[in-house]
């Protein structure tokens, strides 16, 4: 606030304005952003650098807080005013109290690991803002993670989120602010139902940066209604923009409601929202990267990677005609049908019955407002969270809907209100409970100390599928095995590591794996070698933890067969076997210069496409399975378990002769191993001696208990044979190794 008066009186003029005391907070906390973005680019990414920032700010704003006294004699006076609002605040209370013991679980998202914190880990790490080569979250606005950059400086595992649980509460103080023509109980009780909605309170407890987009929108929004000068609405709808790209649409969508210089307004949004965009631009060719990439051709995206991002952030494959359906849906879907449940959270009870008010609440001016954010917001993705820049719009509309049916209701009505909207807040926050819990899987053991953070992590690491068992103590590990000044590349993996012990490269879904991006660049396996070697990597963590789940993802159709082949001879050549974390994850220290060594399995490829390859041809597709083969066996001929799929797609066409000649190179090739005990076992079923067949298939299944296929084979040759107590003996073995939880 210290840094925000001054501001606020230069874009606003020396004139007191209702919301100065907020519009001035979130422009001292986004000149801390800002600042803290300087010093990084600089070099100046460290403790150090919050204490200088923070503490001159801390002792001038201690002069103008408030007595805590005059807040709750207006509490009080509400109260006796209104009893139902005890309920109200007893709800809000309720559910803001959940996500605040939330706040003491450590971060466990893989959203919070990769992007808002694990960015600024990986900033402190180097001291200074650098991109991430493959994470492409790397090129987006990051004014939140320079804020969470305070408390990852000194090293505070819990706590984070509350600065996220903050803004929320500046988003309900914005609302507070657009609502003071109305009556004073409606205005209280749009921000109680704010607070008590269970999509906040799912998102307060998580490090992301929705909220305090939300908050400046809200600002924005407030300030914009109340007629206050263009530059002070564009500065803080510039910052909104610092925090999520998302906060741009706000320049068309806030245009309706400028007075004044509109052109300042811009200028302003455009000067606050610059150095991110700016910087996205030097770095990546495309100050919004990755979007609009067909107008900023030079940031090297093409449409493989647009595809594969819509698929994995935005609206997925729908087409056209879909969304303009949704669209014209969305006032039913968001608040009734609960549109962006989950993750996002709920609307809540409360929006049902509020939809209808903001029709009545708005000025044509307003409604397009709200239209020019809605339709290419929701056009791009309809997720709730997506949409919280112009819920505190929404909100304010419907509180002056809500006033107006009141004011010309009869007085049964307007007594009934206020026991009805208790109902409903309360409603609310027992939704918000369940939902906040389940998103944060029970912390409060560990904020109590009771469950180490450890197991707590091994427990609610998300997503999944890209956290083997006990990756708290592989990440441990890691110290040991990485030599200091060393950097591990991620392969398949979607989630970071929470304070890691050397610096990481993550490559997130939505990018392209970094070694397709530089295998594709590469001339040779050699010049692949040195790239990797230039960016500094030592070590490469391949997770193997349910890798045919990335499949889709990496695409194996991204690859040409140049760059694929670069990358195979290279991994061959210069990744040395090094440690396993059980079958889930492996470490190899990759190679100043080349050495010698039978093929491994490639990854990010190899592995993920055999075991397609072998659910293709389980699930009856042959067609399917026999291009892949024929694509594949030129690529690893020497691969014991894609001959087996050979032999399984042989044996199945009747090729007998051509089945049993896979059959004997895979026994040339591994002798006595699982695929060769399958191998024999399918062309001892395709003639029909089960029982014989059986017994191999136990003896390969007892070697790779993890893999589900050898359970699945056994299953049908006990049944085949006439045991059924061995099939379903067999059958419960698959569903366990088929269903990655059980593992956990």
């Amino acid at each position: 606030m210290a840094a925000g008066f001054p501001l606020l009186a230069w874009l606003a003029g020396p004139r007191r304005r209702p919301g100065a005391a907020l519009y001035a907070l979130l422009l001292g906390l986004g000149t801390i952003g800002l600042a803290a973005f300087g010093c990084g680019l600089s070099g100046w990414f460290s403790r150090g650098m919050v204490v200088v920032l923070l503490t001159p700010g801390a002792v001038a704003g201690l002069r103008r807080v408030r007595d805590p006294r005059a807040v709750l004699t207006r509490v009080r006076n509400a109260l006796r005013a209104d009893p139902w609002l005890a309920a109200g605040l007893a709800a809000a209370g309720w559910a803001q109290g959940a996500a605040l013991v939330a706040g003491f679980a450590p971060p466990h998202l893989a959203d919070e690991l990769v992007a808002h914190l694990g960015l600024g880990v990986w900033d402190l790490t180097h001291h200074r803002i650098c991109p991430q080569p493959g994470n492409i979250f790397s090129a987006f606005p990051q004014a939140a993670t320079m804020l969470y950059a305070v408390p990852l400086a000194c090293g505070t595992d819990f706590g984070i989120a509350w600065l996220h649980a903050g803004a929320g509460w500046l988003t309900a103080a914005g609302i507070a602010v657009a609502l003071r023509p109305a009556s004073p109980g409606v205005r209280r009780w749009a921000v109680l139902a704010v607070l008590a909605s269970p999509a906040l309170v799912a998102f307060a407890g998580r490090s992301f940066s929705d909220l305090f987009l939300a908050a400046y929108a809200a600002a924005a929004w407030a300030a914009a209604l109340g007629g206050a000068p263009a530059a002070l609405v564009g500065a803080l709808a510039g910052l909104a923009a610092g925090h999520k790209v998302t906060g741009l649409l706000l320049a068309a969508a806030l245009t309706p409601l400028l007075r004044g210089r509109r052109a300042a307004g811009g200028i302003a949004m455009a000067l606050a929202a610059a150095p991110w965009l700016v910087r996205s631009w030097l770095t990546h060719g495309n100050p919004v990267h990755p979007l609009l990439w067909r107008w900023f051709p030079a940031g090297g995206w093409d449409a493989v990677l647009e595809a594969r991002y819509r698929l994995e952030l935005l609206q997925g494959d729908r087409g056209p005609l879909d969304r303009l359906l949704e669209l014209a849906g969305l006032a039913w879907l968001l608040p009734v049908r609960n549109l962006g449940s989950g993750a996002d959270g709920t609307t809540g009870a409360l929006a049902a019955l509020a939809a209808p008010l903001v029709f009545l609440g708005g000025s044509v001016r307003e409604a397009a407002a709200l239209a020019l954010f809605l339709l290419p917001g929701t056009w791009g993705a309809t997720g709730l969270r997506f949409l919280f820049p112009v819920l505190p719009l929404a909100i304010t509309l419907a509180g002056r809907g809500a006033d107006r049916v009141l004011g010309g209701a009869g007085g049964p009505w307007r007594r009934a209100a206020p026991p009805l909207a208790a109902a409903l807040l309360l409603w609310q926050a027992a939704e918000a409970i369940p939902v906040g819990w389940a998103a944060y899987g029970d912390p409060l053991p560990v904020a109590l100390g009771e469950e180490s953070v450890s197991r707590y992590l091994d427990r609610r690491s998300y997503p999944l599928s890209s956290y083997p068992p006990g990756w708290s103590r592989l990440t441990r590990a890691l110290a040991d095995r990485v030599p200091p000044g060393g950097r591990i590349l991620f392969l398949n993996s979607w989630g970071g590591i929470w304070r890691p012990a050397r610096p990481c490269l993550i490559t997130p879904l939505q990018g392209r794996p970094l070694a397709l991006t530089l295998a594709r660049a590469a001339g040779s396996p050699g010049e692949l070698h040195k790239r990797f070697r230039q960016l500094g990597v030592t070590q490469v963590l391949v997770n193997r933890w349910q890798d045919e789940m990335f499949f889709d993802h990496w695409k194996v159709w991204d690859w040409d067969d140049r760059s694929l082949g670069v990358w195979i001879h290279s991994w061959d050549r210069y990744a040395r076997p090094g440690w396993s974390h059980g079958q889930e994850a492996t470490l190899s220290a990759w190679s100043d210069t080349p050495i010698t060594q039978p093929h491994r399995l490639t990854p990010g490829f190899e592995e993920e496409t055999v075991r397609l390859t072998m659910t293709l041809l389980r699930s009856r597709r042959p067609a399917e399975a026999e291009r892949l083969i024929d694509n594949l066996l030129p690529l690893f001929p020497a691969n014991p378990e894609l001959r087996l799929a050979e032999c399984i797609r042989r044996a199945g066409a009747g090729q007998f002769d051509l089945a049993t000649a896979a059959a004997r190179r895979i026994a040339a090739l591994a002798p006595g191993s699982a695929a060769d005990l399958r191998a024999r076992a399918e062309l001892l079923s395709a003639r029909h001696h089960n029982a014989e067949a059986a017994r191999l298939l136990v003896v390969a299944a007892r070697r790779e208990p993890a893999e589900p296929f050898p359970w699945l084979e056994l299953a049908v040759q006990e049944f085949r044979a006439g045991n059924p107590a061995g099939m379903e003996r067999a059958r419960r073995e698959y569903e366990r190794a088929r269903n990655f939880l059980a593992w956990r």
